[in-house]
């Protein structure tokens, strides 16, 4: 497969990197590439202020005391790298919460994207550090429950600050010392299938994908939440797939909730995500089942979630909230290693002291979902439930708040996939 321009830019300024300067025939050879094509790259990087070019080679920029006028320069904040499996759905919101807080600080965000693949992860972090990032937020394009262990290893050994974004690791594990900013999804649930029980619905379903560390984070929550609420489990989960990839699969899982529905076995569910949730929406109209008159039924992720022909009730992470809770967090760390301390702000108001006489503790900071009740949940026969729909788009009482940090664990269309 042809490598892409970008991979080739970050094994360049790798090389570059590790040696300080280079010849662009050296370059060339060492890149397998026409001389041309490694000028051509020279000149992008050159002009974005990542190399220097001296006399038919280049060199990694160094910072001058003096500008070429003699004054001093003007003061240039730090650079925070971002590692992410995907720059829509669900990541869109974290990057832009990452850029704001480091906007807010005086820092230049610099991105990565890895499509979930995490066996390129390490590569794409490498070329973070080649174009000048001093620390990294990291959110791995992990898919299953045994990638962290396959593919996570390379993280702690990373030279500069690292925050995790929307990663959970288990414990023991070599990431476990590191800081995070992630979502309580297990939390999410909760709110949703108290929700739906409260509307007089029996034990809600879980519909839902398992190809990404939300995904399973909403499969383990659903567990819990129903231990919590002293709710047998009606019956396995039901996996859901890509209706793009696997019409097959998809179409299975829908008729699979078609008959669960139409035996009177189940009148809420849970779908994990939005896109899926829409599009089995649609699927079971045509088989005869609506929502919310036979079915009430509550999206996970609030993406696209309130534009569906019927609004959904969704659970909504604080996708942004975390990325500019992670950006701070970072900028706190990066003070504290150039003797600055702690203080600062983590999207606002980050904790101070800590970083008088050293380091401060690890953090796990752990922000919680709200529920954003719509239209979808009028449906149910028991107690508390009506054939309207539900009224407004505000969050359900009693739901966590998007700034809300504790210490615990957290954990397509991206990441909701």
């Amino acid at each position: 497969m042809r490598e892409r321009a970008v991979q080739r830019h970050d094994r360049l300024l790798s090389l570059v990197r590790q040696r300080g300067s280079a010849r662009v025939t050296d370059l060339a050879d060492q890149l397998g590439v026409s001389p041309v094509t490694v000028r051509r790259d020279v000149e992008a990087l050159t002009g974005k202020g990542l190399l220097d070019r001296v006399h038919g080679a280049v060199s990694w920029p160094r910072r001058r005391d003096r500008a070429a006028d003699g004054r001093a320069p003007a003061a240039e904040g730090p650079v925070l790298g971002l590692l992410a499996p995907s720059a829509t759905y669900y990541f869109a919101d974290v990057i832009r919460g990452a850029h704001e807080a480091a906007a807010r600080a005086g820092a230049r965000l610099v991105l990565r994207i890895s499509d979930y693949r995490p066996e390129e992860d390490p590569a794409r972090a490498e070329g973070l550090l080649s174009a000048g990032a001093e620390g990294l937020l990291v959110a791995p394009g992990w898919r299953g429950p045994g990638d962290p262990a396959e593919y996570g290893g390379w993280v702690a050994e990373l030279p500069v600050p690292v925050v995790l974004l929307e990663r959970s690791v288990p414990p023991g594990s070599p990431l476990a010392g590191l800081d995070r900013v992630c979502s309580d999804h297990g939390h999410g649930v909760l709110l949703a299938l108290r929700h739906l029980i409260a509307r007089g619905h029996a034990a809600p379903l879980l519909v839902a994908r398992a190809d990404s560390p939300t995904a399973l984070a909403v499969r383990e929550g659903y567990d819990a939440a129903l231990r919590a609420l002293g709710v047998p489990r009606p019956r396995p989960a039901i996996g859901s797939v890509p209706a793009e990839l696997d019409p097959a699969g998809f179409e299975r899982a829908v008729r699979e909730l078609r008959a669960v529905v139409a035996s009177g076995e189940a009148t809420a569910a849970l779908v994990h995500n939005d896109v899926d949730a829409i599009q089995m929406v649609q699927r079971l109209a045509e088989l005869g089942v609506r929502v919310p008159r036979d079915l009430a039924l509550v999206a996970y992720d609030d993406e696209v979630a309130a534009l569906a022909d019927t609004p959904l009730t969704a659970v909504a992470p604080p996708k942004r909230e975390v990325g500019r809770q992670a950006a701070g967090l970072l900028m706190h760390r990066l003070r504290e290693r150039a003797g600055g301390g702690g203080g600062g702000a983590a999207g606002g108001g980050e904790p101070g002291g800590e970083g008088l006489g050293g380091p401060g503790p690890r953090r796990h900071l752990t922000l919680l979902p709200t529920l954003r009740v719509r239209a979808s949940c009028g449906a149910g026969s028991g107690t508390g439930a009506g054939s309207g729909t539900e009224a407004g788009s505000g969050t359900e009482a009693g739901s966590g708040t998007e700034a809300g940090a504790g210490s615990g664990t957290g954990a397509g269309a991206g990441e909701g996939t």
